[in-house]
């Protein structure tokens, strides 16, 4: 019977053990899985950070562009303004230009129906032409008249041609100018 108590005992004792065995077996599948867990934390916190990191970078990338953007409008308000006052300044030149057209267009109607009329006139009977046509013919004249015999009135003549031919009228000086 002792012997009995004694195997008996021992068989409670390996029962205990084996319980004790499992709840190692347990408790070393209960740290595997807290270690699984615990990587599977450290893996999610460090995706997390790097997600952090990458929003950080994303950001700042945004505050660069928006920097860059509030630069470009204040570039673009800039060149907006340039435009506006040079519109400014070109509606003042078109309205200064339009005001000095109308008086061109006075001068040039009369010149249409009195200048060129007066041009031409000048260009045809100028005094210079009539006094220079007028000595010509009377050089003429003279060259073939006996009355003058043994004056030169060849010379006179040849003197006359040659100041018909190389006449110069201001008229046509002024015109010349003005093309």
């Amino acid at each position: 019977m002792g012997l009995r108590n004694i195997i008996n005992n021992l068989k409670a004792e390996v029962e205990r053990l084996k319980k004790q065995d499992a709840d190692i077996e347990k408790l070393k599948e209960e740290k595997a899985e807290a270690e699984a867990v615990r990587d599977e934390a450290r893996s999610h916190r460090e995706r997390s950070e790097q997600k952090k990191e990458q929003l950080k970078a994303k950001v700042e990338s945004v505050k660069t562009d928006l920097q860059l953007e509030r630069v470009e409008r204040a570039e673009t308000s800039c060149r907006l303004s340039e435009t506006e006052e040079k519109l400014e300044s070109s509606e003042t030149g078109q309205v200064t230009a339009e005001s000095q057209i109308e008086p061109l267009k006075s001068d040039m109607l009369w010149l249409k129906e009195h200048g060129i009329i007066s041009i031409a006139d000048s260009v045809l009977n100028p005094e210079e032409l009539d006094k220079t046509v007028a000595h010509l013919l009377v050089a003429a004249r003279n060259d073939g008249r006996s009355a003058t015999h043994g004056a030169d009135t060849e010379a006179a003549l040849a003197a006359a041609k040659i100041q018909f031919n190389t006449l110069q009228l201001p008229v046509m000086d002024l015109v010349t100018v003005t093309l």
